[in-house]
């Protein structure tokens, strides 16, 4: 736990789906230094195809039953919001 809050930081992505169901997963700002690095490691070295794998992945990891929810056109959707996300809590 934190021993400290910076006030106003947006530490997740929250959305819901057309079925009423409500979601959650973390910005990148919120993530460990270390789960961070290791995600933009895997980012840099991955091309277009492999990042969406990577990302679909860290979303099948933080939101357990999310992805097998969605089709292909609502992934894409919600990867562009947590990246949109992402930016605005990084200070883009």
């Amino acid at each position: 736990m934190s021993a400290f809050k910076i006030m106003g930081e947006k530490r997740a992505l929250e959305f819901e789906l057309s079925d009423g169901s409500a979601w959650s997963v973390p910005t990148m700002k919120s993530l460990p230094v270390t789960e961070a690095r290791e995600l933009i490691r895997k980012f840099k070295d991955a091309d277009e195809y492999g990042a969406t794998d990577i990302v679909i992945g860290f979303f099948a990891e933080k939101c357990p039953g999310l992805v097998e929810r969605l089709t292909m056109a609502e992934m894409e959707q919600v990867i562009s919001l947590w990246n949109e996300s992402s930016r605005e809590s990084l200070g883009e």
